[in-house]
C-alpha cells in the first residue's frame, strides 16, 4: 500500500509540470511553419513566467511576463533573418492559465530548408504564490520536405548507328541497345526517376516496366541545401514498332499514368532496319548528292 501511494504521488508531481508543444513538418513554398507551446497541464499553474523556444538548443522567440505593465513582451532573439519571417504571437499575462502560449507562424513563401531541426519549447512557472519557480520543457523534430522541381534533357550519347537530331529525337538501328540517361532535382525526401513511353498511334504513355527495359538509378546527392539530385538510366532496344516511340522521364508520382504531372522531358525515337544501310552509308549518300549537285551547278554557270 505504501508502495502505491508513492507511485500515485509521483504521477500527480510530474503531471503538475508539463508542456504542450504542437507543430508541423514543412513543404518549402507549400504550407507555412507553424509552432506553438502551451501548459500541458493548466489547471494545476497559477502563474506562467515565460515560454522560451529552442531550435537546436538555440534560443529563436520568447514571451515573458512584465509585472511592471502586467503584460507579454514577445522577444526574437535571433539575429538572422528570423525578425522578419516570424510571425510572434504569445501571452502569459492572462490569469487564465489555459490562455497561456507562444506561438511562431512563418508563411510558406518564407520558409527556409533551416527551418528543419529540433525545436524545444521550455515552460518557467510556479503552481501557487509561495512555490518556487520550476521549468519543464517537450521537443519535437520538425522536418523541410521541397519537391521536385527541374529535369535536363533526355540525352544519349552518338554512336556509329544512330543519328541525333540536334532539336531532339533521332533515328536508332533496329535490335540495337541504346543508353538513356534522364537528370533531375527529385525533391526532399528524394523521389525516383521513372521512364514511359508512347509508340506511334497510341493515345498516352505507359510505364516502361522492369521486365519491359533495363533500368537503373543512382543515389540521390545532396543538391542546394536541402533538396536531391539523381540520375536515371535506360538501355532501351529499339524493335520494328518504335517507327515514332516517344520516350518520356519525369519524377515518380501515385499516378499510373505518365506525363500529367508539370516536369517532364521527352526524346523522340526512329526506327529504322539494319538491311536499309548504315547511318554513316545515308550520311555519305548524302554528302556524295550534294557534291554531284553543286558539280552540275558549276558546269551551268560556266556554261
Amino acid at each position: 500500500m505504501d508502495s502505491l501511494r508513492v507511485t500515485l504521488s509521483i504521477i500527480l508531481i510530474s503531471g503538475v509540470k508539463g508542456v504542450l508543444i504542437q507543430t508541423n513538418d514543412v513543404t518549402l513554398d507549400v504550407n507555412s511553419f507553424d509552432i506553438r507551446c502551451s501548459p500541458a497541464n493548466s489547471e494545476m499553474l497559477l502563474h506562467v513566467n515565460s515560454f522560451t523556444l529552442h531550435r537546436n538548443g538555440t534560443p529563436v522567440a520568447l514571451v515573458t511576463y512584465n509585472r511592471t505593465s502586467k503584460s507579454s513582451n514577445l522577444i526574437i532573439p535571433d539575429v538572422t533573418d528570423n525578425r522578419f519571417r516570424y510571425n510572434l504571437t504569445g501571452n502569459v499575462h492572462d490569469e487564465n492559465p489555459a490562455n497561456k502560449f507562444l506561438r511562431v507562424v512563418v508563411p510558406a513563401n518564407l520558409t527556409r530548408c533551416r527551418d528543419a531541426g529540433n525545436y524545444t519549447c521550455v515552460l518557467n512557472g510556479r503552481t501557487s504564490d509561495d512555490s518556487s519557480n520550476y521549468v519543464d520543457q517537450a521537443s519535437r523534430y520538425v522536418r523541410v520536405k521541397t519537391t521536385a522541381t527541374a529535369m535536363d534533357e533526355i540525352f544519349t550519347p552518338p554512336t556509329n548507328d544512330n543519328m541525333l537530331d540536334p532539336s531532339g529525337g533521332g533515328r536508332f538501328l533496329i535490335g540495337t541497345t541504346y543508353r538513356f540517361t534522364c537528370t533531375g532535382i527529385v525533391g526532399n525526401p528524394p523521389v525516383s526517376l521513372r521512364w514511359c513511353y508512347k509508340q506511334s498511334g497510341e493515345g498516352g504513355f505507359a510505364p516502361l516496366l522492369a521486365y519491359t527495359a533495363e533500368i537503373s538509378e543512382s543515389e540521390p546527392e545532396v543538391y542546394q541545401d536541402c533538396n536531391y539530385k539523381r540520375q536515371s538510366f535506360l538501355n532501351y532496344t529499339m524493335t520494328t514498332q518504335d517507327v515514332n516511340t516517344v520516350l518520356l522521364c519525369e519524377p515518380e508520382s501515385s499516378m499510373f499514368f505518365c506525363g500529367n504531372g508539370a516536369l517532364n522531358k521527352t526524346f523522340v525515337v526512329r526506327a529504322f532496319p539494319r538491311n536499309s544501310g548504315t547511318l554513316n552509308d545515308a550520311v555519305r549518300c548524302q554528302i556524295s548528292s550534294s557534291i554531284f549537285m553543286m558539280f552540275i551547278f558549276s558546269v551551268v554557270n560556266i556554261l
